[in-house]
């Protein structure tokens, strides 16, 4: 999941919904 999470962050729809994700399982 992280490997998705990272091209995701390119677009700006995706990168709201993960950015929120994804700090908070790091």
């Amino acid at each position: 999941m992280k490997n998705i999470a990272f091209p995701s962050f390119t677009k700006p729809k995706v990168r709201s919904k993960l950015g929120r994700v994804i700090p908070q399982k790091m």
